[in-house]
């Protein structure tokens, strides 16, 4: 909707003539809110009248209010209904909420942790909603959070004097003036510093500890704004022993002294605190990159673990198992079961007595002669197919059949080979060629 409060509007729209009035209802931003009736529709409404007058520089915020609160459409977010304005008044039309303020509900009596996350719920879908669009409120505090009825699901938030929009980035626009009520101001904001939607956040963790305890947890009676801030340089929380340790640590999350730390809507909405279901607890960008680094370490000591275990197993794996590990060794006394398939028909098992030493020095020599013998004609072969190759990269293709050789095993010892030396020899010229012609 594009309204430009700076003209002079319709001369004949006056208070009189479009409301009857009721009572007032409280001051906001700009100006007073009204209860009245619209004489047209004849339904009570909620009238923010602002005087143009008074406004000189303030008129465009007030146009921008306007411009917000027409755009938006959430049932946590005070619903507008119409505008009319003359030469020196604006008469903002919204819904009427019947079931006053936070600020009021908390003077009359505590509440209850569960009523309490209601609130916060319906407050953070609105902040969602809001952020969602690019806007920020800038002025979240009790008085600005009103109920439809008696139903604490029907909160909404009111009051978008102060509100801003900026860009997709997070710090495409910053803001240097001082806004908004001072008790609820994250430190960036109160310090002029850079902000953005981290700062509405930090606003919803105060009124959550307002919501459990009934009071602010910080500003003491009596504190100025020079102290208050000097507070929230290092603030120390202090918590009821009946306070609620899942709200405590939503609360920790929201009041974040590192703003892009702090929780966002959506993830506060996770929180189970406030979806009052068992659901896990989200974690904000260092937490999961703590846990990924936790996991890395992790990986990294079981690689570890398993490359220790190759080299032991590598280094007594030709030992008996029980010599390698913890085992306990078997008594030459209590022969170990064997299976009688295993053993020969024609030679019976003999029992440790009957085995003569140098029957057993025997075994251990002709095994000993055995696997010596297979191991060097497996390296013969190996050392052989290698040189072979890398000669034939080497030598001209007319000599390639003079010293290939077939892959085959070695039928016999009296096989003959080419020697290593052999390899090593450069292959004769043929006769056929002209040295000179080269």
């Amino acid at each position: 909707m594009d309204i430009d409060l700076q003209t002079l509007g319709d001369p004949s729209q006056h208070f009189g003539d479009l409301y009857v009035l009721k009572q007032p209802l409280g001051k906001g931003s700009f100006g007073r809110v009204m209860r009245c009736i619209n004489k047209e529709t004849e339904l009570e409404c909620a009238v923010k009248i602002i005087n143009k007058t008074e406004l000189t520089m303030d008129l465009e915020a007030a146009t921008r209010e306007v411009q917000i609160l027409a755009s938006l459409d959430h049932s946590n977010v005070v619903r507008f209904q119409g505008i009319h304005h003359n030469k020196h008044h604006v008469f903002i039309q919204m819904e009427l909420l019947k079931g006053g303020t936070l600020a009021q509900l908390l003077k009359r009596r505590s509440l209850s942790d569960a009523e309490a996350a209601v609130i916060l719920r319906g407050i953070l879908r609105a902040v969602s909603y809001l952020h969602s669009r690019d806007i920020l409120h800038r002025d979240l505090k009790p008085d600005n959070v009103m109920f439809l009825n008696d139903d604490l699901s029907s909160v909404k938030i009111a009051d978008f004097g102060l509100s801003a929009k900026f860009g997709q980035h997070i710090f495409a626009k910053t803001f240097e003036d001082m806004c908004g009520t001072v008790a609820f101001m994250a430190p960036e904001q109160i310090m002029h510093r850079n902000y953005a939607k981290p700062v509405d956040i930090w606003s919803c963790a105060i009124m959550l500890f307002m919501a459990i305890t009934g009071k602010h947890p910080l500003l003491s009676q009596g504190d100025t704004v020079a102290e208050y801030t000097q507070k929230l340089q290092n603030p120390m929380w202090e918590f009821s022993s009946d306070f609620n340790p899942l709200a405590r640590q939503l609360f920790l999350h929201m009041t974040n002294m590192q703003p892009l730390e702090r929780y966002t809507a959506d993830q506060a909405l996770r929180h189970p605190w406030i979806t009052r279901e068992e659901t896990e607890i989200p974690k904000t960008y260092l937490e999961r990159i703590a846990d990924y680094n936790a996991i890395s370490q992790l990986k990294r000591l079981v690689s570890a673990l398993v490359g220790a275990g190759a080299l032991l197993y590598l280094q007594h794996g030709k030992k008996p198992l029980y010599e390698a590990s913890s085992l306990p060794v078997p008594s030459i006394s209590e022969p170990l079961p064997v299976a009688s398939a295993a053993l020969p028909a024609r030679k019976p098992s003999l029992s440790p007595s009957a085995v003569s030493p140098s029957y057993l020095h025997s075994l251990q020599h002709r095994n000993t002669v055995k696997f010596d013998s297979v191991r060097r004609n497996d390296f013969r072969r190996r050392s052989t197919d290698l040189v072979s190759i890398g000669f034939a990269h080497r030598s001209p293709a007319r000599d390639l059949d003079k010293y290939t050789h077939s892959p085959a095993p070695l039928k016999s010892s009296t096989t003959l080979r080419p020697t290593y030396s052999s390899y090593l020899r450069k292959p004769r010229l043929s006769p056929t060629v002209d040295r000179k012609s080269g």
